[in-house]
């Protein structure tokens, strides 16, 4: 199985290696621990009125994905007949003249050292977004300086712009390994594209809507908003787009226009209309704990009657797993008011900080039982979430891939025959897996 696996990739590669050659795209690579597919796709709604443009599959964005996105195929599983399909689509592409896109936006993943060179030396990565270096995959990577090399390798290849978050990477690192062509953004005032302003948007009847933000650019002030997102990971996919954007030479004021109203991606922190009149806010696709405490801040500053903050196992952290869930536990306990859900045994040990981080605040043993209860699955907690929402709560589900939490989002949304278009992992596959 593993002979044949290797093999296919050694075949996509070269297919898609003589397409690249070929057609010549603007190739825009995107890598970094959290935010790869946000950023994504806000690119492609950016540009996608303007250019030819063609974005990688889902989250097909390994070393099988990324050449089926660069021949133009979908990244599903595939049987022989498929493939002999993606075989004769390739050679017709090298062959014969067709129209090709001219601007590709693949999202590129690490999971250990040499992924990120493994695609730069057979894709030409003209514009290059480093999106965070958090710790997931450590377990693989061994250690934080790892992850950092491999995530800034890309940047290192990008030949006409790189693109970093400036809020999570020090300006004088990057600086080390790029002399030019270069633009950092976030919240901080040393960021090229800078966001100055964010918050809420609720509806009349206090229920949460969207958000409203103010960024500065080229020492111009840009106004915008989403109708149906929240948070700053969202902000932090936006940003790059706009950077690209002005690359371009698109109106700013104009792409910001045409965002208002931009879906949120299944599974990362989009609001959904919940049972008995309430907010879900779904962020199930997966977890690590760079994304968890963005998460948090996100729930932090939301007006709410009650806030419930679900949390699954954090999975492939390696030797850092008990200290980040420990940190994580702390932190719920610094929120006021909320009530935490914690769903797996890795997250025992948020539950105890939690708990303990509520006794040195000196809270009840009483009310510290009524805000805090732990299920073994999602199964489980969706049960009891059904049964003990209110009306007006607000309710964050959010977990690693493996622990199945957008279960819970399906209990839990007004409107389950929309499960497929607006809930992560609704395929056949995920529903009814064979084994």
């Amino acid at each position: 199985m593993l002979k044949k696996k290797v093999l296919i990739q050694k075949i996509l590669r070269w297919f898609a290696e003589k397409i690249l050659q070929k057609y010549k795209p603007m190739v825009i690579g995107i890598t970094g621990s959290v935010g790869k597919s946000t950023a994504k796709e806000m690119i492609f709604a950016v540009l996608e009125n303007d250019f030819q443009i063609r974005k990688s599959d889902k989250n097909y964005n390994n070393e099988i994905g990324i050449p089926l996105a660069i021949i133009g195929v979908s990244g599903e599983k595939k049987n022989i007949w498929q493939w002999l399909k993606v075989v004769i689509k390739s050679i017709f592409l090298i062959i014969l003249p067709n129209q090709y896109p001219e601007i590709l936006v693949l999202e590129l993943a690490a999971d250990q050292i040499g992924d990120i060179k493994y695609f730069c030396d057979f894709i030409p990565i003209e514009i290059g977004i480093l999106t965070n270096v958090g710790i997931s995959h450590l377990e693989k990577f061994k250690t934080k300086e790892n992850i950092f090399r491999e995530k800034t390798y890309l940047l290192k290849q990008a030949k006409k712009l790189a693109i970093y978050n400036g809020d999570n990477i020090k300006a004088d690192k990057i600086k080390r390994i790029i002399k030019s062509g270069v633009r950092s953004y976030g919240f901080q005032d040393e960021a090229d594209l800078q966001i100055i302003d964010n918050q809420y948007r609720y509806t009349s009847e206090g229920l949460l809507r969207g958000v409203k933000f103010k960024l500065n650019y080229k020492d111009k002030i840009i106004s915008g908003q989403f109708n149906n997102i929240i948070g700053r990971p969202y902000l932090y996919g936006l940003m790059p787009a706009l950077v690209i954007a002005d690359y371009f030479k698109l109106s700013l004021g104009e792409v910001l226009q045409n965002l208002e109203n931009f879906l949120a991606i299944p599974g990362h922190l989009s609001l959904i209309e919940g049972i008995k009149n309430t907010v879900v806010i779904d962020d199930t696709y997966n977890s690590a704990p760079v994304s968890v405490r963005e998460a948090l801040k996100v729930i932090e500053n939301i007006r709410a009657k009650r806030k419930i903050i679900v949390l699954g196992d954090m999975l492939e952290l390696g030797k850092e797993e008990q200290k980040a869930h420990q940190k994580i536990g702390e932190q719920l306990g610094e929120l006021d008011g909320v009530v935490f859900v914690a769903v797996g045994e890795r997250m025992k040990l948020a539950v105890e900080s939690f708990n303990l981080k509520l006794q040195e605040k000196e809270v009840g043993e009483v009310e510290i039982n009524s805000r805090v209860k732990w299920f073994a699955d999602s199964g489980q907690a969706g049960d009891f979430l059904e049964q003990n929402i209110t009306e007006k709560d607000v309710v964050l589900v959010k977990g690693s891939q493996g622990m199945r939490m957008e279960k819970i989002v399906v209990k839990l949304m007004n409107e389950k025959d929309r499960r497929e278009e607006l809930v992560v992992r609704q395929g056949k596959e995920w529903i009814n897996p064979k084994f």
